[in-house]
């Protein structure tokens, strides 16, 4: 029944764009060269062990080998968990997560087996009035975390309902955009571009968005070379003919676009939006 349920789960996987070679998408994180998620996305790369949390972590993993190493029967299966599972954490600092929670109960059977303290309590027997205390103390942590939840401060910080908050998104320059109907192709910030689409698929395109693997490295490569204002800047722009620009506010490239002939057509409180001075003739 397992093996069925696999082969459907793989078959199921396998009707997409790309057809099966999706399916070896994963791999390409650790086989191929110049992915491009490696190369500007900060999780994707390997722990800093200059931070306090990766020390944390570091300081975990030796502790699990000391112990394992003094182990009288080794255990095979769970030897190659913790392997698998450190190794990806050190190779992405995305899945330091995901290889503590693997870690943590096997530590603990360890430490179970090293010292008594650390050995599971005999269930105690607590009396009616406790346990319903216990409840009472749960539900009012309830309550006093819903309305701290509620307050001025924290819920605009929260998304609890159905439309995203603009937060720090250019909100009132996509608005204007749409307004004033600035001309395609646009170029936008790589980390605007979920929001983008959610405001304005299918009748416009963004250049990029966070999914950059989708992209692919030329691609990524184009946009980093004008988000960092690399010497071809301008040819990236002038090559996909980009009539719109949506930037974050003071940044070199809107410094630069104004230096280059674009007009500034709008300032938010993120956001700049430039268009190309004959665009805006023609708009005129």
């Amino acid at each position: 029944m397992l093996l069925a349920i696999g082969a459907a789960t793989l078959a199921a996987a396998a009707v997409n764009p790309q057809g099966p070679r999706q399916l070896l998408y994963p791999f390409g994180y650790y086989l191929t060269k110049g992915n491009p998620s490696f190369s500007i996305v900060t999780e994707f790369q390997s722990p800093s062990f200059h931070q306090p949390m990766d020390l944390v972590f570091a300081a975990g993993v030796l502790s699990f080998m000391w112990l394992g190493l003094r182990r009288s029967r080794p255990q095979v299966v769970e030897g190659l968990l913790a392997v698998c599972f450190t190794l990806q954490a050190l190779v992405s600092a995305r899945q330091i997560p995901v290889c503590a929670l693997v870690l943590a109960p096997l530590l603990a059977v360890v430490l179970g087996e090293r010292f008594a303290w650390a050995r599971p309590l005999p269930r105690p027997r607590l009396p009616r009035q406790l346990i319903a205390l216990n409840w009472m103390l749960l539900l009012l942590l309830i309550v006093a975390g819903a309305v701290f939840a509620a307050g001025p401060r924290v819920a605009p910080k929260l998304q609890l309902g159905w439309e995203p908050k603009a937060g720090s998104m250019p909100a009132a320059g996509v608005q204007f955009i749409e307004q004033n109907r600035l001309p395609d192709p646009l170029f936008n910030e790589q980390g605007w571009g979920g929001y983008l689409i959610y405001r304005w698929y299918p009748a416009r395109k963004v250049f990029i968005d966070g999914r950059i693997d989708m992209y692919g490295t030329q691609i990524v490569n184009e946009y980093l070379q004008v988000a960092t204002i690399k010497p071809e800047w301008r040819d990236v722009l002038d090559r996909y003919g980009v009539q719109t620009v949506l930037t974050a506010k003071s940044s070199a490239l809107s410094v630069l676009l104004t230096a280059a002939g674009w007009e500034r057509v709008f300032t938010g409180e993120v956001e700049e939006v430039f268009v190309r001075q004959e665009s805006a003739a023609r708009a005129d």
